[in-house]
């Protein structure tokens, strides 16, 4: 499809952006993802349509489009590596729910009798998207570990005061410049213990989803794909904010002023509130 290759072109737009490193790279990356989102979500209605007038090319289409996809999400992952400011999250998010969709379509097809291909074809299918999503969860974890490196590589002094509510991640923070560094680890290091055990989740949710696709049971394991690609796209953010944080961090140290900074890390489903008490970090 057309769609794809242009959302493909932007990705790699996003990317160079990324390593280029301009005043203005939030603004034009948040550009070219913009146009990546609407190609993908065209992609997704042309092949909605194909699966009405030509049912019968609907898998291969499938298939097509999560190829790409991949290819796609490759390079926003590492447009994030080259730069925090890319925010790639929303459009993973459309992608993925993309994919989602048109193997849905599939399987509806298949049930009125319309799919010309095998049923292990379209087994596959939904294995392969299973595969990729636990390979997202992966990422995520070594997203997390790399953040908390950066954090702990920035010089730390005493906590100041840490506040977290109840019912979400969100952590506001009133500091001066000699403590940004010790509250920004804090943050990381608990959003990551988050980010773990969400992912311990997903593992678990979708090695259950090939266990239904091993049974036939295709509609019940993309439901379970489904539940674990929403907790990792809230780890993703819990990532993408704490990352941002530490750059934050490096260059409030760097200007070496008083600063007050708010750190707001998203809810993620499924997890107990984090509670952090006032204290003090040891130089280490």
């Amino acid at each position: 499809q057309m769609h794809l290759e242009f959302a493909k072109r932007r990705a790699e737009e996003v990317k160079k952006v990324a390593i280029k490193n301009a005043p203005d790279v939030s603004q034009n990356a948040d550009l070219a993802i913009k146009k990546l989102e609407g190609s993908i979500q065209s992609a997704g209605k042309s092949l909605k349509n194909m699966s009405e007038s030509q049912p019968g090319k609907v898998v291969e289409a499938t298939k097509e489009m999560a190829q790409k996809s991949e290819e796609i999400k490759t390079n926003l992952q590492e447009a994030t590596l080259q730069n925090a400011e890319v925010d790639v999250v929303e459009a993973n998010k459309i992608i993925n729910d993309a994919k989602v969709e048109a193997i849905t379509t599939v399987l509806e097809k298949q049930a009125e009798g319309k799919v010309t291909e095998s049923a292990q074809a379209v087994k596959n299918l939904v294995t392969d998207h299973i595969n990729n999503v636990l390979q997202d969860a992966k990422d995520i974890k070594i997203q997390a570990v790399g953040v908390v490196k950066e954090a702990v590589a920035v010089p730390t002094t005493t906590i100041t005061s840490i506040i977290t509510s109840t019912s979400t991640i969100t952590i506001p923070i009133v500091i001066s410049t000699s403590s940004v560094s010790t509250e920004v680890k804090a943050v990381v290091v608990e959003a990551t213990k988050s980010v773990n055990a969400t992912n311990e989740s997903v593992e678990k949710s979708l090695a259950e989803a090939k266990t239904l696709v091993d049974n036939n049971q295709l509609k019940e394991a993309i439901e379970k794909v489904k539940a674990a690609t929403t907790v990792n796209q809230q780890s993703q953010q819990v990532v993408t904010e704490a990352s941002k944080a530490v750059k934050d961090a490096v260059a409030i140290n760097a200007i070496n002023n008083a600063a007050t900074t708010t750190i707001a890390l998203p809810p993620i489903a499924a997890i107990a509130p984090v509670l952090i008490t006032t204290g003090t970090v040891e130089k280490k």
